[in-house]
This record gives C-alpha cells, sequence and structure tokens, in this order.
C-alpha cells in the first residue's frame, strides 16, 4: 500500500471511531501536506517558511495555506511559546522570576542552576553555532515574530483560534506547565488578538472542535463546573489572567496559592 493510501486510511478509520487527526506542522511544506489530506487540527503556528524566512509581512504561500485552513474549517493552535522557549532558555536570569518560583520546586530549581543541567542549552548552541544573545533573538523575535504575523493574518479572517501551548515541547525548564499556557496567551496578546478572541480560544473554541462544548466551555446549569475565578477581568488586561484566586475542578475549589511549589 502506498504511504499517502496509509494515511488515507489512518484518517478514515479515526473519523469512523469519531476521533480527530491532528498533525504536526510548523513549516510551509508540512502544512501543504497536511491540508492535502484534510486533517482536522494543525498542532502549531506556521512560523518555518523556507528560503523566505527573512521575509517581512506576510508571503503569498503562506497567506494561501491560511486561507485554506479558515476555507476547510481546520483547526489552528499557534502554540507560540515552543519556539520562545527555545530561544529563552539562554536566558538563566528566568528561574529567579517570581511564576517561575510559583511553578517549580526549589530543589528543581537549585539543579536546574547547575552546569549539569545545560546539557539542552549547549547541545542547541552547538548545532547552530551562533552567539548566545543571537540565538536568543533569533527565536524570541525572528522565529516568533513569523508565527505572530501568520497567526495575526488568520485572526483578520475571521476565524477562531485554539489555544495550545505544547508543554513542554523539548526538553526545556522554560516551559513550564500551567504557567506556560499563560505566557502563550500573553504572546497571543502581543500578536495583536484581541483579548475576547484569547478567551474564546481557552474556553468554547476547543471545547467545540473537540466535540466536548456538551460538558465544557461556557458556563451553563448541568455542564462540568472546571471555573478559574479571578480577581480581574481578562476582557480588560491580558495580566488578568495571572490573578486567579480559586480553581474550581468537578466543582471543588482549591485556593490558587495551595497549588503553590513552594507550598
Amino acid at each position: 500500500m502506498l504511504k499517502d493510501d496509509v494515511i488515507r486510511t489512518i484518517i478514515r478509520s479515526s473519523h469512523d471511531l469519531g476521533l480527530l487527526v491532528l498533525a504536526h506542522a510548523n513549516a510551509l511544506d508540512m502544512y501543504q501536506i497536511a491540508l492535502d489530506f484534510d486533517i482536522d487540527v494543525i498542532a502549531h503556528g506556521i512560523w518555518n517558511w523556507g528560503e523566505e524566512n527573512a521575509a517581512s509581512g506576510i508571503l503569498i504561500p503562506v497567506r494561501g495555506v491560511l486561507e485554506k485552513v479558515r476555507n476547510n474549517e481546520i483547526g489552528f493552535m499557534p502554540s507560540l511559546r515552543i519556539v520562545a522557549g527555545l530561544g529563552e532558555i539562554m536566558l538563566s536570569d528566568l528561574l529567579e522570576t517570581p511564576n517561575f518560583k510559583k511553578v517549580m520546586p526549589q530543589s528543581l530549581q537549585d539543579w536546574y542552576a547547575q552546569a549539569d543541567a545545560q546539557w539542552f542549552k549547549e547541545e542547541l548552541l552547538a548545532a547552530e553555532d551562533l552567539p548566545l544573545q543571537l540565538f536568543t533573538r533569533i527565536y524570541r523575535t525572528g522565529i516568533v515574530g513569523r508565527g505572530m504575523r501568520a497567526l495575526n493574518f488568520l485572526h483578520s479572517l475571521d476565524f477562531p483560534l485554539l489555544l495550545g501551548s505544547d508543554t513542554p515541547g523539548s526538553p526545556s525548564y522554560i516551559n513550564q506547565p500551567g504557567l506556560n499556557t499563560y505566557q502563550e496567551m500573553q504572546l497571543m496578546a502581543e500578536a495583536g488578538i484581541p483579548l475576547m478572541n484569547i478567551f474564546e480560544s481557552a474556553t468554547i473554541n476547543n471545547a467545540r472542535q473537540f466535540n466536548l462544548d456538551g460538558n465544557y466551555g461556557t458556563v451553563e446549569v448541568g455542564k462540568i463546573a472546571n471555573l478559574l475565578l479571578l480577581h480581574e477581568n481578562p476582557l480588560e488586561d491580558i495580566e488578568a489572567w495571572n490573578t486567579i484566586e480559586t480553581v474550581v475542578l468537578n466543582g471543588t475549589p482549591i485556593l490558587r496559592e495551595s497549588l503553590a511549589a513552594e507550598n
């Protein structure tokens, strides 16, 4: 059986079982393949543009695949943090920030501060053969910047976005569970996505995409009570997502502070 036939058989069998098919793609050619097979969700943004990586704005081929994503109603999960985290692993002072101290036990912080814990950082630097600061700038502004421009363009087509962090995505301690999702939302806001659209990407959009909106995605009688209670309004400021007071899990309230690593 030819490779294309195998892929189509997998997709057909998955759909027969009521399962969605996700594609791991972040490059222009990968997107084109995923679109050829009419995948349900593409679980990464598009930031590798091949020979045109240095281009500004949005390339016509990138526009084309994003327009097809919209027209075919394929789920789009930008996951900008995966590449941002690769760049930020070079910034050792991040371990000292309050957010990291909240999600990472002190013993783990101490380990990551040691030379032995820097093996992945050293591998990245050796593979790219770039100075540390240049590496960070290329990833954090160059690659993430392309992903942001693509994300903003797709939003301009009035297409619902999905929130996903791809935590950890690589052996990098920078993208920590929970915190990484908040950082992803910050990047979406930095890319120009309105706060209401970010809110929807974190709630009803994912629920609808994965056929879970009967139980999740909105606050309604009869739905499963998984909620975040915030001090601030996330429709006024993206930083409001860092003002969680209580996590309600299956109807049980849990004080956020009780979940902090130092506790």
